[in-house]
């Protein structure tokens, strides 16, 4: 592990050891904001917020971006956690590197809004971004960790409502299953440092409220994958999700997706977010970049 990336480990583990014995829902909440918001914004990237017919989010744009592609972003929080704001340092850096405007999606979060509110959410922001006159090939979607199975989901559901596919799709890391039956949720928990088994059971309970955890919009690996755009998965080998990547890349690239994973080794639970200060992150999104360029029309 180079020294860059176990600086930030430790950094990591350093805010970790503030997080009490079982905290509150306000405490997580105030936690990753604040974590995620102290990440750099992206230079020369402005950003605009949108609320319109029920659908709430922010558009990233900076100069000579282009006007007809887009990506809709979904931020990860599993569900109870997180706003399209302090996310910004990390969707609006895919967007400046993509050369993309991006439009972060503010879904209603859980447990205020139990299942199906973010999901819903989702493909209104979907129908908006085809209102403003974007072709669906010119549009991917993107999302990390829960934000990541979002995007998937979204996929299942404009396909049953009649709507035409988006032209690619990015997932860091995504949470593919609620029933947390990958084999890394149990290797690989001794490492994870955000997205622990326990942690994972306490968010999927506060938005599901009951319902299946093999609903394929909140576990995209019992979906059905047929015809699915381009995909670009990234994740790292120190992650409980990482099953989840392998187990999803394996079914799509099965159905006949064009899917690409890439596993960073040493990497933990959307190190994206460190582009700032690890290049294994920029090497991610520049690749992330490169993907979306030569997918969307």
């Amino acid at each position: 592990m180079n020294a860059d990336l176990q600086r930030v480990w430790d950094l990591m583990k350093a805010g970790g050891a503030q997080i009490p014995p079982n905290p509150t829902i306000e405490f997580m909440r105030e936690f990753a904001n604040g974590a995620n918001a102290r990440q750099p914004l992206p230079p020369g990237v402005t950003f605009t917020d949108v609320d319109e017919n029920g659908v709430k989010g922010i558009w990233s744009q900076h100069e000579g971006v282009s006007k007809t592609r887009a990506i809709l972003y979904f931020h990860g929080g599993g569900y109870i956690v997180g706003t399209a704001s302090s996310w910004r340092g990390l969707w609006g850096e895919l967007g400046r590197r993509a050369n993309m405007r991006v439009f972060g999606v503010e879904y209603r979060l859980a447990p205020e809004n139990p299942f199906p509110a973010a999901h819903d959410d989702g493909l209104a922001a979907y129908r908006y971004l085809l209102k403003q006159g974007l072709a669906p090939g010119s549009i991917a979607f993107a999302g990390d960790s829960a934000g990541g199975a979002m995007a998937v989901a979204t996929m299942y559901m404009a396909r049953a409502a009649g709507l035409p596919m988006p032209g690619a799709g990015y997932l860091i890391a995504p949470w593919m299953d609620h029933q947390l039956t990958g084999a890394t949720i149990k290797t690989k928990a001794d490492v994870e440092l955000l997205a622990g088994p326990d942690t994972l059971r306490g968010m999927s309970d506060a938005y599901l409220r009951g319902h299946s955890k093999s609903d394929p919009l909140v576990s995209p690996l019992y979906g059905d994958v047929t015809g699915l755009p381009p995909l670009m998965i990234q994740v790292g080998s120190e992650e409980t999700l990482l099953d989840d990547s392998v187990r999803f890349a394996g079914k799509a690239g099965a159905a006949k997706a064009k899917v690409a994973l890439e596993i960073y080794p040493d990497c933990f639970h959307v190190f994206q977010s460190w582009h700032s200060m690890i290049a294994e992150a920029r090497e991610a999104l520049d690749h992330a970049a490169v993907f979306l360029n030569a997918h969307l029309g």
